[in-house]
């Protein structure tokens, strides 16, 4: 199966530009009919991506791997978790992401919080 993004509710543009970026990839938005709700809690945010084998990109530093972690406990396998670096421009993130899509496989990112930084 090749690599799906959900993106978090609040990189919406991140989201939009993607798409046109690479529209052969499969990327849905939380919040977007039937994702996750805007207002869901991360735990089950990560279990939808579970059912659904998508893997999740987010910019929440804080609190991912503590989540993966506290779902993992309860048998959940994550798909993966990528954190988008702040001091990243869009476009570098939107290569980024592009590129992990095409050259890793899904099971590489299992139960993993990734954190995107520059290759430059």
């Amino acid at each position: 199966m090749s690599l799906r993004y959900l993106i978090d509710n609040h990189l919406g543009d991140l989201a939009r530009a993607l798409r046109r970026r690479a529209p052969r990839l499969t990327i849905w938005r939380v919040g977007e009919p039937g994702m996750p709700a805007r207002d869901a809690p991360d735990p089950d945010i990560l279990h939808w991506c579970e059912a659904h084998g998508f893997v999740l990109v987010c910019r929440d530093t804080s609190t991912p791997e503590a989540h993966v972690a506290a779902v993992r406990a309860d048998g959940v396998v994550i798909p993966g978790v990528i954190i988008a670096n702040r001091t990243l421009g869009v476009g570098e993130t939107l290569e980024l992401l592009e590129l992990i899509a095409e050259l890793i496989e899904l099971d590489e990112l299992q139960d993993t919080v990734r954190f995107l930084s520059s290759f430059r």
